[in-house]
């Protein structure tokens, strides 16, 4: 029996974390499809006993763990930074190639947000890794990481519809090569929506483990 689940209920089916679900979605271990903006995957009860749980560390470390939060946000922030620096890499090249084109101008305005979204990452990450964080300093993080987040899914959405509207227009949208161009995008812009969400729900678990400290 198969069936298509939310991201957040095949976590709880295959007894996963979130991030390993999108290592095999991003490996092809896990079947997934874009629908309505949201990304679903592909559940097979008969091959759930394949799906092996990752291993339950013990107690103590466990309790470790989560006295140790910002170590959590370090993790998520290297990812994110990761994948937006080679959002920016792009960006840069296809403005570039662009530049002596009457609308090179548009394009180089987006290669120049990419780079601010880059700098606000790696600047952010460095911090972290250099010094504790008071109160202050996160909810400044916190409130420049949700206006980024707006800023990289709008840019994201742009580059996608960028290439599905001259498809559809040409009749071509069931090119294979170009529907898999196209779900690959889409994809990639569901994961850093999820790495974005996940490190603005961290640093606001960080702001309220400060201020109960400070009580």
């Amino acid at each position: 029996m198969e069936r298509w689940t939310s991201i957040s209920e095949a976590e709880k089916i295959l007894k996963l974390s979130r991030r390993t679900i999108w290592r095999k979605i991003e490996s092809g271990d896990l079947e997934s499809k874009n629908q309505g903006g949201k990304r679903f995957v592909l559940i097979r009860d008969h091959g759930r006993e394949e799906q092996e749980p990752e291993p339950r560390p013990p107690k103590e470390v466990r309790k470790t763990k989560s006295d140790l939060p910002p170590l959590t946000l370090i993790e998520l922030l290297f990812d994110l930074k990761n994948r937006i620096k080679e959002r920016t890499r792009v960006a840069h090249v296809v403005a570039e190639i662009s530049s002596s084109f009457p609308d090179g101008e548009k394009d180089q305005d987006r290669a120049y947000q990419w780079i601010g979204v880059l700098l606000l990452l790696e600047g952010t990450f460095q911090k972290i890794q250099k010094s504790e964080l008071d109160r202050g300093q996160l909810q400044n993080f916190f409130t420049k990481f949700l206006k980024v987040r707006a800023e990289v899914e709008n840019l994201e959405s742009e580059r996608i519809a960028e290439f599905e509207t001259p498809a559809y227009e040409m009749e071509n949208s069931s090119d294979p090569e170009l529907v898999q161009a196209i779900g690959e995008m889409k994809m990639d812009m569901d994961r850093d929506m999820d790495l974005f969400n996940e490190s603005i729900n961290t640093i606001k678990k960080l702001i309220v483990s400060t201020q109960r400290a400070d009580e």
